[in-house]
């Protein structure tokens, strides 16, 4: 830890710096706006049915080990302008929750976004996904247990329907540095205005192998008799 006041899991925090070292289920809304957050190994942010998380402007980071990330277990969570890095999965949600995912960073996360068994249709203004880059600067992660690895996505999901990821009319999603940009698992998706780039296995991205990788790559992976592409503009 480097700042000595640990995240509370509700209220309105502004421009303070703090330090996360234990499981939190967040409480009602959260907002969290330009702050940093040091956060430790393994450590798990939920957000139940009812509660909201809002993240604006803000960077989260591991202090040492990778973290394990946010779910978003049927509540809302709202990620705007910020950094997040170091997680094994960014935000993995389940049971419909809400997500609005705009103009953020993010790197370093073995997953960014995963959507687990839900409908996500872009609907009352939740569930937009655009104008984020997300990266593996320098090509490798960099905190254990991933560490020296490539992301295998840096967007997941499995049973999903409804969902768009990118918007035509707004800015651009960058995926660079992963196996696979989108990985789709009996999914319907729809893709709008988005760039891949350096992505696949070490061969795709001018890089000297460190193991071998045997599994598929592709800016777009789907599998799954009820995997549907549509719209898709790259």
């Amino acid at each position: 830890s480097n700042y000595g006041t640990n995240l509370p899991s509700t209220g309105i925090l502004t421009n303070q710096n703090f330090d996360l070292n234990n499981n939190i289920v967040v409480s009602g809304n959260m907002s969290i706006t330009g702050c940093d957050i040091d956060i430790g190994p393994n450590i798990l942010i939920t957000v139940p049915i009812g509660a909201t998380l809002q993240i604006t402007n803000s960077h989260l980071f591991a202090c040492g080990a990778m973290w394990q990330g946010i779910i978003n277990d049927g509540g809302t969570v709202i990620i705007d302008g910020s950094t997040i890095e170091d997680a094994i999965t960014t935000v993995k949600t389940i049971n419909n929750g809400r997500v609005n995912i705009r103009h953020n960073t993010f790197n370093h996360n073995y997953t960014s976004l995963w959507f687990e068994q839900g409908n996500y249709d872009v609907i009352n203004g939740f569930n937009n996904i655009y104008g984020n880059n997300f990266d593996n600067s320098g090509g490798k992660i960099i905190k254990t247990p991933h560490v020296q690895e490539d992301p295998f996505h840096h967007i997941y999901l499995n049973l999903v329907t409804g969902i768009t990821i990118g918007n035509s009319l707004q800015d651009e999603n960058i995926f660079h540095n992963s196996i696979n940009g989108i990985y789709s698992k009996k999914s319907n998706l729809k893709v709008f205005n988005n760039s891949f780039n350096n992505i696949g296995s070490d061969g795709y991205q001018n890089r000297v192998i460190v193991y071998p990788i045997a599994s598929a790559n592709a800016a777009i992976n789907t599998t799954g008799d009820n995997s549907s592409l549509y719209s898709l503009i790259a």
